[in-house]
C-alpha cells in the first residue's frame, strides 16, 4: 500500500499519533488525513487532468506533503519544488502549478492558489482506510529535479511502482527501527521525500528542521531518536555542537547519512558529539538505495559504505563493462527493482529485456571478499593534472580537515600553458591566514607532491544536500582570474 494511502489507516488506528513535528506546528495522523481529505475536495472541483504534471510550490513542508499526497491518491502527477524552479516548469513538461505566496508564478501555465482553507473539509466526512480499494498513487508518478554536474536541473521521473520498492526495504535500513525521526533534506529532493514517505508508511513520527541551532533545540524538545541529513547538513549540527556543548543531544540513537561522500573523520566526530550508532545509505534517485552499512561494521575498511541492500545486485566492472574481481577497482554498476521500475515506466518495450538493464551511477570503487562496497570517487570528479589523476574528493576532505579552514574544495581550472591546474578554494575561520593554511596542506599525505594554487572565498556553492557544485567553483575560480 502506498504511503499516501497507509495515513489513512494510521488516522483510524491511532488517530492522536503525531505524523508530523516542527518547531512551529504539529499534525496527528487524524489531522493529516483530515487535510488531505479537504485539499482533495479542492482539487477535485479543479477538474486536474491525470496526466498532466502539477508543480508543488509550497515552501511549509506540512502543506506541500499534504498536497502531494492528496494528488497521489487522485492519479495526479506532482513535482514538489522550491518556488524558485518555476520558470523550469513549462520547458520540463509540467503545466501546472498549486503555489503559495506572492513570489514567482509559471509563466504559460495555470496557477492555482493554495488556500489555508483547503486543510479543512469542504463537505461530508473525511475519507476512510479501505484496503480494498484499487490505490491510484501507488501506479501514479512523482518528478523530482537533481543538480547535476553542469548548473542545468536534471528531470527524474519516479513511478509509482519504483516507491513501493524503496518502502519495501524499509526493515533493512535501519531508519524505521525508531518512533520520531528528523528529516533534515527537504522534501524537494527524493532523499527528503522519500524518507518522509517511508516513515508515515511505518506510521512513525517526521520532524522537520529549521535553523541550525533550532534543530539541535528541537531534537530534545520533541525527542528525537533518529537524524536523516546529508554528510553535509549532519557536519553542520557537529560544528554547532563543537561551538556550544550545551546544544548536545540526549535523545538520539542514530544518525542516518547519504547522499554525498562522508569522511572517517565525520564518523569520529558524530560519534563523538552526537551519537555511536552512525549508518551510512549509499544510492540515487534513478536506482533507489544500493548499500547501507553501520559504520561499526564498516569502519575498518577504507571508502566503505556499506552492504548491498537485499535484492539488490552490484558489480565492478572495466571500461568495456567486464566484471572484475573482488578488490579491483573499476566502474560501479547495479540493478535494483527500484530501477527496474522506473525503466519499465520509461521504456515499456523493454519490460522483457530489463533484467539486461544495469543502472551506473558514475562512481569508481570495488567489492572485498566480504562483499563490502567502497566508492573510491565519482568518473567525472577526477581532476586531471596534467596527466595526474587526482579524485577530487579525497583532495575536499583533506583540505576541510586543515587548521583554519572551515570549508574547501578543489577543481582543476586551466592555465596560460592551456594545461589544467589545481586551485583548492577554502573559506578560512575569522583568524586564519592563507599562507599558514597552504603550508599546513602541502604537509598532508594528500597533497604530497601536488603542485596546487590557493585561494579564498566567502562561500563555497553546494546543493540542497550540500554536495560540492564544482562546476561552479571552476566558474567562481575562473571569474576571479580575470579581475583586474
Amino acid at each position: 500500500m502506498h504511503p499516501a494511502d497507509m495515513i489513512f489507516f494510521w488516522a483510524e488506528m491511532y488517530p492522536h499519533h503525531p505524523a508530523l513535528l516542527q518547531p512551529n506546528a504539529s499534525l496527528t495522523y487524524r489531522e493529516l488525513a483530515i487535510a488531505i481529505t479537504g485539499i482533495s475536495q479542492r482539487t477535485d472541483a479543479l477538474k486536474l487532468p491525470k496526466d498532466e504534471p502539477v508543480a508543488v510550490a509550497i515552501d511549509e513542508p506540512m502543506r506541500r506533503l499534504a498536497v502531494c499526497f492528496a494528488l497521489l491518491r487522485r492519479g495526479i502527477p506532482v513535482a514538489p519544488i522550491r518556488p524558485t524552479m518555476l520558470p523550469l516548469m513549462r520547458a520540463n513538461g509540467i503545466p501546472n502549478t498549486i503555489y503559495t505566496g506572492h513570489g514567482q508564478v509559471l509563466s504559460g501555465g495555470r496557477n492555482i492558489r493554495f488556500e489555508e482553507s483547503w486543510l479543512r473539509l469542504a463537505d461530508g466526512p473525511v475519507e476512510r482506510w479501505n484496503p480494498g480499494d484499487a490505490s491510484l498513487a501507488a501506479d501514479t508518478s512523482q518528478i523530482f529535479f537533481t543538480s547535476g554536474t553542469t548548473g542545468v536541473p536534471k528531470k527524474v521521473v519516479v513511478p509509482g511502482a519504483a516507491i513501493m520498492e524503496r518502502v519495501a526495504l524499509l526493515g533493512y535500513t535501519a531508519e524505521a527501527l525508531t518512533d520520531r525521526t528528523l528529516v533534515v533534506p527537504g522534501v524537494s529532493s527524493w532523499f527528503g521525500f522519500s524518507r518522509t514517505a517511508q516513515l508515515m508508511h511505518a506510521g512513525r513520527t517526521v520532524c522537520t528542521a529549521g535553523d541550525i541551532e533550532g534543530t539541535l533545540r528541537m531534537i530534545d524538545l520533541f525527542e528525537v531518536e533518529t537524524i536523516i541529513a546529508s554528510p553535509q547538513q549532519i557536519l553542520a549540527l557537529v560544528n554547532a555542537v563543537d561551538a556550544n556543548p550545551a546544544l548536545q543531544p540526549a535523545s538520539l540513537q542514530q544518525v542516518v547519512m547519504g547522499g554525498a561522500f562522508a569522511s572517517p573523520e565525520l564518523f569520529r566526530r558524530v560519534q563523538a558529539r552526537l551519537c555511536r550508532n552512525v549508518v551510512y545509505n549509499y544510492g540515487s534517485t534513478e536506482a533507489g538505495l544500493v548499500a547501507s552499512g553501520n559504520y561499526f561494521a564498516i569502519q575498518s575498511i577504507s571508502n566503505a559504505v556499506g552492504f548491498p541492500a537485499p535484492g539488490i545486485t552490484v558489480e565492478i566492472v572495466d571500461e568495456q563493462g567486464r566484471p572484475l574481481p573482488a578488490g579491483t577497482p573499476g566502474r560501479i554498476r547495479c540493478r535494483t527493482n527500484y530501477f527496474a521500475a522506473g525503466y519499465i515506466a520509461a521504456h515499456p518495450e523493454a519490460r522483457d529485456d530489463v533484467e539486461t538493464i544495469w543502472w551506473y551511477p558514475g562512481d569508481n570503487g570495488l567489492l572485498t571478499e566480504g562483499g563490502v562496497l567502497c566508492v573510491l570517487g565519482r568518473t567525472d570528479d577526477v581532476v586531471n593534472i596534467g596527466g595526474t589523476k587526482v579524485a577530487g574528493a579525497l583532495l575536499d576532505e583533506a583540505a576541510q580537515r586543515t587548521p583554519g579552514v572551515s570549508d574547501a574544495g578543489v577543481c582543476g581550472v586551466p592555465g596560460s600553458s592551456g594545461i589544467e591546474e589545481l586551485w583548492v578554494a577554502v573559506v578560512l575561520d575569522r583568524q586564519a591566514n592563507i599562507a599558514d593554511v597552504r603550508q599546513a596542506l602541502s604537509g598532508r599525505a594528500e597533497f604530497a607532491g601536488v603542485q596546487f594554487n590557493m585561494v579564498a572565498v566567502d562561500e563555497l556553492p553546494r546543493n540542497d544536500l550540500g554536495k560540492l557544485e564544482r562546476y561552479k567553483i571552476k566558474q567562481l575560480l575562473v571569474a576571479k582570474m580575470k579581475q583586474p
